[in-house]
């Protein structure tokens, strides 16, 4: 019976483990691994004081090296690691050098760490002043502006037309007020809805490829992440066309995916990686021309290395700009709504004080 639960559970952990968690993950299985211990007793280790998914995923792994399956195979059948960790984990068994591969795997989920806070901190803080406006608009249009109005009205003073709509949509809201939390929880619900579809998915994936500031950030990412991942893979000994496979999983975009199947197929009828790269026109030439001369000196790895620090600097250079223009520009928005709405409110008082 607890055998039948155990493969149940096992069939059901889908969450994948995040850089962060993997990093230490690998810190840990390195040094382990260079102080002796078994594959066997370092898991138990790793498992106390984990919980929830970790400590089931770890569970499971334990279970499946007692019954005499390989590490490689028990990571997979975990279900918390991904398809690279797991190519990774099998080439460290074929060469007798894991604690060199997990060391490797750290620094690299390392760097990948940095780089996505990088772009989370980018991207939350135009959200973060988007619902400021949110609340502040709000606000003005549930206890502001009513007041006003009511003021107006009794004085009989005549409004523009831009004040009388902000008077008569204030009224409309403070009458009816659960029509903000109505339209916020529906709006979430379609975004939670259309966000699992494969639709939403593929016009999401459009955008971050034709967005201007999205797109160069995107391309310099996807150069990185190729980059960075193909050099530890060769360098770990996995073949060019596996690494291609297990890239497209974790690049995420469909498009580009396609393009690399096409480039594995013309690296399998005998091109060179650069070729079948240029051939696919997924990467800037300046990316195709540091491959091909890797390739042509017969340093590729070396050159993947560089190529992988040169597209983070970029990327990282790029974050930068990017975050000093958004910051400027989101507030200018800002000032422009609240703007519009004090002066829709002053010119008819000005006018009116006029007249008197």
């Amino acid at each position: 019976m607890q055998d039948v639960l155990s493969r149940i559970n096992e069939k059901y952990i889908s969450r994948k483990l995040k850089s962060r968690e993997l990093e230490m993950i690998c810190t840990r299985l390195s040094i382990l691994i260079r102080s002796g211990n078994s594959i066997e007793s370092i898991f138990e280790l790793l498992m106390r004081g984990e919980r929830g998914t970790i400590k089931k995923g770890f569970e499971i792994i334990i279970r499946r090296l007692k019954e005499g399956n390989s590490l490689e195979s028990s990571i997979r059948a975990s279900g918390i690691f991904s398809e690279f960790f797991s190519a990774m984990i099998k080439c460290g068994e074929e060469s007798g050098n894991i604690e060199k591969v997990c060391e490797d795997m750290a620094h690299y989920y390392e760097r990948e760490e940095k780089i996505k806070r990088k772009i989370i901190s980018v991207a939350i803080y135009p959200i973060i002043l988007i619902i400021m406006l949110f609340l502040s608009m709000s606000f003005m249009m549930i206890y502001v502006l009513p007041n006003f109005a009511f003021v107006f009205e009794q004085k009989g003073i005549e409004t523009p037309f831009i004040t009388e709509i902000m008077f008569k949509g204030s009224l409309y809201i403070k009458n009816n007020i659960y029509i903000i939390p109505l339209s916020v929880f529906i709006l979430f619900s379609v975004f939670i809805y259309l966000s699992k579809t494969e639709v939403y998915k593929g016009f999401i994936e459009s955008i971050r490829l034709k967005l201007p500031i999205l797109k160069d950030i995107n391309k310099l990412w996807f150069c990185a992440q190729f980059s960075g991942n193909m050099y530890i893979m060769m360098k770990s000994g996995i073949p060019i066309s596996n690494a291609l496979d297990i890239i497209s999983d974790i690049l995420g975009n469909r498009n580009i995916k396609s393009e690399l199947a096409i480039s594995k197929r013309y690296l399998s009828s005998g091109s060179s990686l650069s070729k079948s790269l240029e051939i696919a026109d997924v990467f800037p030439d300046i990316f195709i021309s540091m491959i091909r001369a890797g390739e042509e000196s017969g340093f590729i790895e070396e050159s993947l290395k560089n190529i992988n620090k040169f597209y983070e600097t970029e990327l990282d250079i790029k974050l930068d700009r990017t975050m000093r223009f958004i910051e400027p520009a989101i507030t200018i928005i800002i000032g422009f709504v609240i703007g519009i709405s004090i002066i829709s409110l002053v010119i008819p008082m000005i006018d009116a004080v006029v007249s008197i």
